[in-house]
């Protein structure tokens, strides 16, 4: 059979251009060559700027004065966003208010409400007549960061009621975590992205006592140009196409797995600790899920699926049915409420909170 040299021809000039239509695509909808899509940006120089700190029992915090402090966020001496001080005496001598230690994540921390100091569920709260609210919010904690923050203030602020908003996009503890005193939980390096102080590497904990040494780790085992690649991973890491396609056929069983099959109970041990706590100190707790963009969207029955990750433990969660992708400010794990969503969980844990005061 002959072959028409002409064809072969047409066919990879076919094929080529069709490869820089991919290519253009990829980098157009933000896949970067060598690089996880959103999850490291490889600069020049590695710029940290400071916005939280950890304190001797490893309780992560604002720095009060940080450079990056977002917007509207008005971080008191304990480096908690408040108007007030929490270990002020004057601030929690009143007995007409019903006081609420309200402990969470960035959800609890208000992002993203605008303007967070009056438009977030934990500042809706505190805008109540009776209420007093001190919200231990804090952006990438978890639940052990929770008990850690019960553990030492519970009995100086002494307050009526415990609410933990639990994430449920992430809160979810994978491994175990050790408090981790004076090192942050995530170093902000400028145009990169946050990286953590800390990652598991398979079964292997990998701490970083600085920056510049989370943004090596990251850059060696997150992309394609780190200076332990060889030829052949440095030339696909040229590539949007070529790179997804690496990361694709090498992404661990781990990252592959359904991210729920009940290997999560690190967060389940942490909140039975805060659960006995609370108890021993005759203490009302709620401890209340907040449904992921994705969970709303889908109409997702809660209880059906993280109802393993509270077994023991009496938790709260709203209908899916009253949310919507409109509440959010994107659909993605790390999204969250926007101004309505926070109007609306605001809500939800008001009746809540008026339920335990009048059963």
């Amino acid at each position: 059979m002959k072959v028409n040299k002409k064809t072969i021809l047409l066919n990879f000039s076919i094929l080529i251009f069709l490869l820089i239509i991919i290519e253009v695509a990829m980098r157009f909808n933000g896949y970067k060559p060598g690089v996880y899509l959103g999850k490291f940006n490889p600069v020049n120089e590695v710029v940290y700027t400071p916005l939280f700190q950890s304190d001797s029992n490893g309780i992560v915090s604002f720095i009060r004065d940080s450079e990056i402090l977002p917007d509207n966020y008005n971080i008191n001496k304990e480096g908690f966003q408040s108007s007030f001080d929490f270990l002020d005496s004057n601030s929690y001598e009143s007995d007409s208010l019903i006081s609420i230690m309200l402990i969470g994540d960035s959800y609890a921390g208000g992002c993203c409400a605008h303007p967070v100091d009056s438009l977030s569920f934990a500042a809706l709260l505190n805008q109540k007549e009776n209420h007093k609210v001190y919200n231990f919010g804090i952006g990438g904690t978890d639940p052990l960061q929770y008990r850690l923050i019960i553990e030492n203030y519970l009995d100086t602020i002494n307050p009526d009621l415990v609410v933990i908003t639990f994430y449920l996009g992430n809160d979810l503890m994978r491994h175990p975590r050790k408090p981790n005193p004076g090192i942050p939980h995530f170093y902000p390096i400028k145009n990169c992205c946050w990286l953590p102080s800390e990652v598991h590497d398979g079964d292997q904990l990998v701490k970083f006592e600085n920056a510049q040494e989370a943004y090596d780790w990251f850059l060696n085992h997150t992309t394609l140009l780190g200076p332990n690649r060889n030829l052949i991973e440095r030339f696909m890491g040229q590539s949007a196409l070529l790179s997804s396609l690496y990361f694709l056929s090498h992404k661990s069983a781990e990252e592959a797995s359904d991210p729920l099959m009940n290997q999560y109970e690190y967060s389940l041990i942490e909140l039975r600790k805060i659960q006995a706590i609370c108890n021993s100190k005759n203490k009302q707790l709620i401890i209340a899920g907040i449904p992921s963009p994705m969970d709303a969207i889908n109409d997702v029955n809660l209880e059906e699926k993280y109802g393993f990750s509270f077994e023991g433990v009496k938790w709260h969660y709203p209908d899916t049915k009253n949310y919507a992708s409109t509440d959010y400010d994107g659909i993605h794990t790390r999204n969250h409420f926007n101004n309505s969503g926070h109007e609306k969980y605001h809500e939800f844990l008001y009746a809540l909170i008026q339920t335990q005061f009048h059963e």
